[in-house]
């Protein structure tokens, strides 16, 4: 893979950072990827070699490509940790993933830095975000260099409930303008930023499980990059804490690998569990009234209340007895029917988030949503043996026993 022709493209709303990349070893099309915002911050968007570099290695290595050429100078801090979290990522999930060469050239002249150190985020909204805004407002005073000061909302990695993209981007200026309430609390700056990145292949595009694994950390340390000449460091908020941690592409080994020379990147809050994030917003009243957990297309709704996300966050909150005030959900009360049939829960991750609500709703009294996570865990454990049998016997009995039933299935039928 090359990435060539770097440039800045000026519209009638938004500058963006640009890149062409270039297949060599893949059977793939050109593709123009962009970074980019609004005119209030278009002056400190670079199109920096970084970035790009960090947006395209995961998708180069995925798709079988040899190496990832840029004619620039790359910080040789960035690119042993971006070699380190390639062959981690290779050992984690193996398969036919081959380490990547990144072919650049050395840093030898540092770029220009801001005058004062400053802080950004990734302001998505969520739990997870919120938590981390809310844990440096309560940790660090104005005048300390981590006392964040920017906050990134991103359009174009998460998958809003809309048919088209018109609204798709209805949706998103309606998420921002929830989050400039929680902004202007907290005395931050809310910089939006859209991009292209996950089209880069048209297979990778709407694989959640690439996404989540692999991808992500890459993702948002690019956007970070992007903007060098703003911020000296950025925190990341992770999705889960350190007891119930497997690999994940946002990871504590893997995040501060995509540091540089003149730029930190931290991954924060794993210590705490995702009820403990919960229980840090849960007195922080701007929080609970512009929360934002899930991506439904509906005008009067913020959050749809009816999805896994609404309903476990909602859970959390009830523990707490803090449901009725977040202005953020509609609804005040849980269904424990509803509960039951919408919280499917599809993998150890989030059956960690449940397992921490059992004795927290007991103590509520709600036993009936407790009764409705015991049964949904039972169903899990259920399908994680098929699951297991199923990967075994593609692994190691390259598809026997599949093969031997649906041999028996057909002499049954006949």
């Amino acid at each position: 893979m090359r990435l060539e022709n770097f440039r800045i493209e000026t519209g009638d709303r938004l500058t963006q950072a640009v890149v062409t990349v270039v297949w060599e070893n893949s059977n793939r099309p050109n593709k123009d990827i962009y970074f980019g915002t609004t005119q209030e911050y278009a002056d400190d968007l670079s199109c920096n070699p970084h970035a790009f570099l960090l947006a395209c290695i995961m998708p180069a290595m995925r798709c079988g490509e040899k190496r990832i050429y840029i004619d620039a100078e790359i910080c040789p801090e960035l690119k042993a940790g971006l070699e380190m979290v390639v062959s981690l990522t290779c050992h984690w999930y193996g398969g036919n993933r081959q380490p990547v060469e990144i072919d650049v050239r050395p840093l030898q002249t540092l770029p220009e830095r801001p005058a004062e150190p400053r802080a950004g985020f990734f302001f998505s909204g969520g739990v997870d975000s919120l938590s981390t805004l809310r844990g440096n407002r309560l940790r660090y005073p104005p005048s300390h260099p981590g006392h964040i000061k920017d906050g990134f909302l991103i359009y174009g990695i998460e998958s809003y409930d809309a048919d088209e993209a018109g609204q798709q981007l209805e949706t998103f200026d309606s998420h921002i303008a929830a989050l400039k309430n929680v902004a202007k609390s907290a005395e931050i700056n809310l910089i939006p930023v859209y991009t292209n990145v996950k089209s880069i292949d048209k297979k990778l595009e709407k694989d959640w499980i690439f996404w989540e694994y692999e991808f992500q950390g890459t993702v948002l340390a690019a956007v970070a990059h992007t903007f060098f000449t703003r911020i000296t460091e950025v925190f990341v908020a992770s999705s889960c804490d350190i007891k119930s941690l497997g690999p994940l592409a946002s990871h504590p080994m893997t995040d501060p690998n995509f540091s540089s020379c003149y730029l930190r990147i931290h991954h924060d809050n794993f210590a705490l569990s995702r009820l403990d994030k919960v229980k840090l917003i849960a007195d922080w009243p701007v929080a609970l009234d512009n929360l934002k957990v899930c991506f439904s297309n509906q005008p009067d709704k913020l959050n749809c209340g009816i999805c896994e996300k609404c309903l476990r966050t909602m859970a959390g909150l009830e523990t707490l007895h803090k449901l009725p005030e977040a202005g953020a959900f509609k609804e005040s009360e849980i269904d424990p029917e509803l509960f039951e049939r919408r919280t499917r829960i599809g993998s150890k991750l989030t059956k960690s988030y449940y397992m921490e609500l059992i004795a927290p709703l007991e103590q509520a009294g709600r036993k009936d949503l407790v009764r409705a996570i015991y049964r949904n865990i039972n169903r899990f454990h259920e399908r994680d043996w098929k699951g297991r049998i199923k990967r075994a016997d593609r692994r190691l009995l390259k598809g026997f026993l599949s093969n031997w039933k649906q041999k028996r299935k057909q002499v049954d039928e006949d």
